[in-house]
């Protein structure tokens, strides 16, 4: 498991523009500036694993689609919470 930085933002960047939001308007639902979500888009700055689930909320996409551009079985809750569980504890243990 990789995590890209660049491809993680560009994810996002498609994402918001297939929902017809601009950099500002995300910016305002998420209540972080234009230019955060910006550099988040251009992979310079990730943001916190809070955000990223508020994105995928956002975005009606799996947090695993979000982070790592994997697909997920449509319906799959148990699955996918176990995945972030397990993305979560590797996150703590490089802490």
């Amino acid at each position: 498991m990789h995590f890209d930085h660049k491809a993680y933002g560009e994810r996002i960047k498609r994402l918001r523009r297939s929902k017809g939001l601009t950099q500002e308007q995300l910016a305002e639902k998420l209540c972080v500036s234009r230019t955060y979500i910006g550099k988040i888009e251009k992979g310079s700055q990730v943001g916190p694993i809070e955000l990223a689930a508020e994105l995928a909320v956002l975005f009606d996409v799996p947090l695993e689609h979000l982070l790592l551009g994997n697909e997920c079985p449509a319906n799959n809750r148990r699955q996918d919470l176990q995945w972030v569980i397990a993305f979560l504890s590797e996150l703590e243990a490089e802490l």
